[in-house]
């Protein structure tokens, strides 16, 4: 049976670690990374174009899955007719719409307005464009939103599910979701110290569900 050490351990662990890391790399290893990856052209790297799609899928899914599965999964539950498999999957799309619309939504991103580290779409100002780093607190524009990533907040997440509930396929899913991270820091989608908070929160959102749904919601075991 979990108890709430269990729980609390976890989160000061991965917040701490999460934070430290995270301070470090925005002080020190940021810019340095995304300077010498244009330097060398990561981005026209022949094998990274071919895999920078299935990196996409991460953010693609929840913006356009989250509404059939809400109406499946409703109309599922009216029938009283869940599957264990059925309840655990949405206890992992319930911890994913909190993290992806709630935490990591655009909103609280543009308030904390980041700049991208290179120039996407409008001309947005970025590091490697305009030499603009940093927050820029209260901004409120979706131009500025590279903090946190959503790609490895939905990939720590996917892979945190899958270690709890599916240990089968833990260990592929880790990879997977590591790779993620791995492409959005060689793509420079994001910076590093996005990516590594994007990941403490997705962590730090599955366990938590987890450990409520375990302990009040359902009986899956």
């Amino acid at each position: 049976m979990l108890t709430k050490e269990w729980l609390l351990k976890r989160v000061v662990i991965c917040t701490i670690l999460a934070s430290v890391l995270g301070i470090i790399s925005y002080s020190f290893w940021d810019r340095a990374i995304v300077l010498w990856l244009s330097q060398h052209h990561s981005r026209q790297w022949d094998w990274a174009i071919h895999v920078r799609g299935a990196a996409n899928i991460l953010t693609k899914f929840p913006e356009y899955a989250s509404a059939p599965l809400l109406i499946y999964f409703f109309i599922r539950i009216v029938f009283g007719c869940l599957s264990t498999v059925e309840k655990k999957c949405l206890i992992g799309f319930i911890a994913l719409l909190i993290a992806f619309f709630g935490i990591c939504s655009n909103y609280i991103r543009s308030f904390l307005g980041r700049a991208w580290p290179a120039t996407w779409t409008h001309d947005n100002l970025s590091f490697l464009g305009n030499g603009v780093y940093g927050f820029h607190l209260g901004i409120n524009n979706p131009l500025f939103c590279s903090f946190p990533s959503c790609h490895s907040l939905t990939a720590a997440l996917l892979a945190t599910f899958c270690w709890y509930y599916f240990p089968r396929l833990r260990w592929v899913v880790l990879a997977y979701a590591l790779f993620v991270m791995f492409i959005m820091v060689i793509q420079y989608y994001h910076f590093l110290s996005d990516v590594i908070i994007g990941a403490g929160i997705g962590y730090l959102t599955m366990i938590t569900v987890y450990f409520c749904t375990k302990q009040h919601l359902l009986e899956l075991e």
